[in-house]
C-alpha cells in the first residue's frame, strides 16, 4: 500500500513504487512539474530523474489537446497612411476589402 505524501517527502531513499505513485499524481494532478513539486515540497529535478528512469525507452511525450477560450476584441483598427478604419467583431470581409481597394485607390496628398 502507498505511503502517504509527507511519509514519502522526508524519504532520502525512494522506492521504485513510490516513484512511481508520485508521477503518477503528477500526471493526473494538472499541474506542471514545478507547481506539482513547490506544491508537495520536492524538487523538480528529482521528478525529472524519475521521468527519465522510469519512462521506458522509445516513448514520446505525451500530447494533450488543450482548448483555449480566447475572447476577440468588440472591435478592431485599421491604420493605412492617415487613414484609421475600425471594425466591429462581426464586420463583412468583402465590404472591407472593396473599402481597402478604393484607399489603396486614392491618390497621396
Amino acid at each position: 500500500m502507498p505511503r502517504s505524501a509527507p511519509q514519502l517527502i522526508s524519504r532520502r531513499r525512494w522506492r521504485e513504487a513510490d516513484a512511481r505513485a508520485v508521477l503518477q499524481r503528477l500526471a493526473t494532478s494538472g499541474l506542471s512539474l514545478t507547481e506539482f513539486a513547490e506544491r508537495e515540497g520536492m524538487s523538480r529535478q528529482r521528478l525529472h530523474v524519475w521521468r527519465r528512469r522510469l519512462t521506458p525507452s522509445g516513448s514520446g511525450p505525451e500530447f494533450r489537446e488543450v482548448t483555449a477560450n480566447v475572447r476577440l476584441p468588440s472591435t478592431f483598427e485599421i491604420q493605412i497612411a492617415e487613414v484609421t478604419v475600425r471594425l466591429s467583431a462581426d464586420f463583412d470581409a468583402q465590404a472591407l476589402r472593396r473599402l481597402l481597394a478604393v484607399l489603396g485607390e486614392r491618390p497621396s496628398c
